[in-house]
């Protein structure tokens, strides 16, 4: 047998190198095909409005040049900060020395004439009835707030049946009457005609018609 050939051992330091390559990309040739898509979508969308464009009066398109500047201008213009609102800071509570002595000396210094007796006070509100004119261009609502009068009240007695009409037809020179309690709250209201129509506060706080 012949002798056999010996193999040539194998290098054990050397590495392999392994090269890669990026594919190649035409950039220029698909910079090229998207300029060309854009040119022809713009054409197809000038080849649409144009027809719409002319169809405008001239002083409507020359209108719509003029702003649609202003109107991009305007958008893109930066929106102004907002501005916090100030924190007002709460006054502090500030306690009071009471004098009792001081206090009753105070009062008894006063002279007896001065002190008004609670019988000589009037009341603020007339719990008598009170009568008024209407004049011309007068209105119940105008008149309710001339006489301190809710306009609520007004708008409680319009919703009975048949009260809105009567209220509408109220002519100048006649005569309405009208009562109010004791915390200025309308009690009554009485519209004077041939036939006097009555309204009245009821216990719930609504108002009805009273019955001829």
């Amino acid at each position: 047998m012949g002798q056999a050939k010996r193999r040539a051992p194998r290098p054990t330091s050397q590495k392999r190198q392994i090269q890669f390559q990026l594919p190649r990309v035409d950039w220029q040739g698909h910079w090229q095909r998207i300029k060309q898509r854009c040119q022809q979508g713009v054409q197809q969308c000038t080849q649409r409005v144009k027809p719409l464009w002319y169809r405008l009066p001239k002083p409507h398109r020359i209108a719509i040049l003029c702003i649609l500047p202003i109107v991009i201008l305007v958008s893109l213009l930066p929106s102004s900060p907002a501005v916090p609102e100030p924190k007002h800071a709460k006054p502090a509570r500030q306690s009071i020395a009471m004098d009792p002595a001081r206090l009753e000396a105070e009062s008894a210094a006063v002279p007896v004439e001065d002190v008004v007796p609670q019988e000589a006070i009037k009341p603020l509100v007339q719990t008598q009835w009170q009568r008024y004119q209407i004049q011309s261009g007068d209105t119940m609502a105008k008149v309710f707030r001339e006489h301190n009068l809710a306009e609520t009240d007004l708008y409680a007695i319009a919703k009975i049946e048949g009260a809105q009409t009567i209220l509408g037809e109220i002519q100048p020179g006649q005569w309405i009457r009208y009562k109010q309690k004791q915390n200025g709250e309308l009690d009554a209201l009485q519209i004077e005609s041939d036939k006097p129509i009555l309204f009245v506060r009821l216990s719930n706080g609504s108002f009805a018609r009273a019955k001829d």
